[in-house]
Formats: structure tokens, C-alpha cells, sequence
């Protein structure tokens, strides 16, 4: 097995590399990070045999590229004693200009879309590597995951897995990193890899997104990338949230509010009342955004406020018009995983609907015992 971090920014051209290894090999993991931050905290926490590298590379998500952000991260890796070096390194590039100086060691090897030159020496490089490690013990043994936008929601939902399915516990991988642009990404990559068990079959894993505009945007993205019907579509299924989950939500529903469906509001309204107590709350910017019909809204006569009144909300349905304080999603975890056992199993219930079908599509849990949850 090779372990590959790709660094990257573009998910077509991380797509068209990973088809390119696949190809040729079946043996590989492949990690990605946006940007050399990302990539720096990866190659100090593991260890890979090698790094596809983008010259043109952003410091940290939401900046800009420079030409020399790889020969800033590659300068990083010799510099930093904490990186964990990789065996080899090339840089992939469609910015020739970039690769002059990048360094004296490494390849650049450059990237055209259109064109397949650059697949025949990044084969005979993996080639090369492989070789190398045929004698060596050391495996990465792939198995079943779930993916998730935040890391709140992974220690909820990994508590909860210990406690209706410790059976499982060990069976399924949970990974977050960064919201819901993450998920997607890394679905699109476990697609894109077609990873075998030693038996030949696909190897599942579930890509969870919150059900509001940044889920919907990450589904786009994975549709666009992962062909409808394909091999690669079969081995990952994407579940996002929806009020089927949250039925103490479909009054507001009802009532023409269309609140969101995210990870927090899987919980009942009592926990949100200790939320709102605790001042973990705030109000929601642009209810009016979710009016499922914004004409009924006579906004020249009443206000939001009054209109929003005159729905009739009862006290419980209120708090749902408010949504968690990222800063206090941290102090929420930590609050719902302090709960004793019971307690924990009642607030968890839309959670084990969840992770019922999370565990059927992983093929770890048969349809018959899973909890059926009405649309």
C-alpha cells in the first residue's frame, strides 16, 4: 500500500489524477489538503510515501495562491523537524513559470487537462515506489468511513455509536475536518478511488451534509464531479439532513417556516432550552429567506417580527427560529456528552435514526434492524 497526500485546490484536477492512478494500480490511499497549512498539520501527523504537490498553492483556505506557495510548503518540510518527510516528491503544475525555481531535488511535472503526457511519469514514479516497499511489512488497510462537517458532530456521533452499536464501534471510521466543502471533497476522492476489500468489493462510505445552503452546494459539487449510475457512485452515498429526521420540526414546516435541518437540530426542544439558558444561541440572519411562501408576508404593512407572530408559534417552535453560536457548538458537545447513559440514549434517538442508516448502506446493519423513520 502507498499513501498519497495530494495538495491541491482544484477537485477536477485532483479527479483526473486519482482516475490516472487507479488505472494503473490498485494498491494506494490518497489524502488531499486545499492549501499548505492543511497539508503541513497531514504530513506531521502521518506518514506518506509521496506528495503531489501544486505549485500555485493558497497558505490557508480563503487565501490567495502564490506562485511559489509549493516552494514555500516543500522549504516547510525540510525546515520543520515535525513533518514527517515524504519518500518522494513532484510537483504538478499547469503554471510552467512556477517550476523554475521550485527545487533542485524534485520533479515538476506539467498538467494539461486535455492532454495525458504528465500520466506516464507520475505512473513511473508510483511504479517506482511500490517497488521499493515490496518488501516491506507496513499496510493502510482501507476500510468502511463516514464522513461529517464538523468535529462536534463526530464525538456526538461516535458517542452514540458506542451506545446503541459498540458492536460496530471498531468497524467504522468517522472523519471531519472542515465543513461541509470537506465532506465533499472527500466523497468525490473515495469515489474517485474505487477501493477494494480483499474480497474485490467496493468499499462503502457515507458522506453526511447538514441539510441547508452549504450541504446543498456540496451534493451539487459531488454530482458534478461523480457520474449518476457510475462505478464510482456505487461505492459512497450521500445523506443529508431532512425534516424526516426532526419530526418536533415539521410544525414550523407546517406553518410556512423552513428551517434548515442541521446537526444541532436533531435534538429535541429541551436541549435547545438549556441552550437558550446557557446563551448559546443567537437569531438566524435572514429568516425571511426561509418563508415558504415570502408573498404571504405583507412586508410593507407588518413586520418580520409581527409576521413571524402571527404564525402562532408555540414557545418550543420558537427556539428553532434561533440557531447554535459557532463559537458555543464546542460548550454543546461537551454538555450532551456529559449526560448520563439514559439520558444520553433519549437524547440521541433522530441520532440512532440516523446511524441506522448510515450502518445499512455500509452493509454493517441489516434493513430488518434498523428503525424505520417515515418520510
Amino acid at each position: 500500500m502507498i499513501n498519497i497526500l495530494i495538495v491541491d485546490d482544484d477537485i477536477d484536477k485532483i479527479a483526473k489524477v486519482i482516475s490516472c492512478i487507479r488505472d494503473k494500480f490498485e494498491d494506494f490511499s490518497i489524502e488531499t489538503a486545499v492549501d499548505a497549512f492543511t497539508a503541513q498539520r497531514k504530513l506531521v501527523s502521518k506518514k506518506f510515501e509521496m506528495l503531489i504537490l501544486d505549485l500555485h498553492l493558497p497558505f490557508r483556505t480563503g487565501d490567495l495562491a502564490t506562485n511559489d506557495g509549493g516552494k514555500i510548503l516543500l522549504g516547510e518540510i525540510y525546515r520543520n523537524f515535525k513533518i514527517k518527510s515524504p519518500e518522494y516528491i513532484i510537483g504538478l503544475t499547469q503554471f510552467s513559470e512556477s517550476s523554475i525555481s521550485f527545487s533542485k531535488i524534485w520533479n515538476v511535472i506539467e498538467y494539461d487537462p486535455n492532454k495525458l503526457d504528465w500520466h506516464e511519469p507520475m505512473v513511473e514514479i508510483i511504479s517506482h515506489i511500490l517497488k521499493c516497499k515490496r518488501n516491506s511489512s507496513s499496510a493502510v488497510i482501507k476500510t468502511e468511513t463516514l464522513f461529517v462537517e464538523g468535529d462536534t458532530d463526530r464525538r456526538i456521533i461516535t458517542d452514540a455509536l458506542k451506545l446503541f452499536y459498540p458492536q460496530f464501534f471498531e468497524k467504522v471510521i468517522i472523519k471531519s475536518c472542515g465543513g461541509a466543502t470537506f465532506v465533499g471533497r472527500e466523497a468525490i476522492i473515495w469515489g474517485k478511488s474505487l477501493a477494494k476489500n480483499a474480497d474485490g468489493v467496493y468499499i462503502k462510505a457515507v458522506a453526511l451534509l447538514d441539510g441547508d445552503e452549504a450541504g446543498d452546494d456540496a451534493k451539487k459539487e459531488i454530482d458534478r464531479v461523480i457520474f449518476k449510475d457510475s462505478a464510482e457512485s456505487k461505492t459512497f452515498k450521500v445523506l443529508q439532513l431532512s425534516k424526516k429526521l426532526t419530526k418536533h420540526i415539521i410544525p414550523l414546516y407546517s406553518k410556512g417556516l423552513l428551517i434548515p435541518i442541521t446537526f444541532e437540530e436533531l435534538f429535541v426542544s429541551s436541549y435547545w432550552q438549556h441552550a437558550e439558558s446557557m446563551d448559546w444561541l443567537e437569531k438566524r440572519q435572514s429568516l425571511d429567506n426561509l418563508l415558504a411562501n415570502p408573498k404571504s408576508w405583507d412586508k410593507f404593512n407588518i413586520s418580520l417580527k409581527e409576521y413571524i407572530t402571527s404564525l402562532e408559534l408555540s414557545e418550543n417552535e420558537i427556539q428553532y427560529t434561533l440557531k447554535f453560536k459557532k463559537e458555543k457548538k464546542e460548550a454543546f458537545c461537551k454538555y450532551i456528552i456529559g449526560l448520563p447513559e439514559e439520558q444520553r440514549k433519549e437524547a440521541y434517538q433522530n441520532i440512532k435514526y440516523m446511524l441506522d442508516e448510515v450502518l445499512v448502506t455500509l452493509s454493517l446493519l441489516t434493513p430488518e434492524k434498523s428503525v424505520k423513520v417515515a418520510s
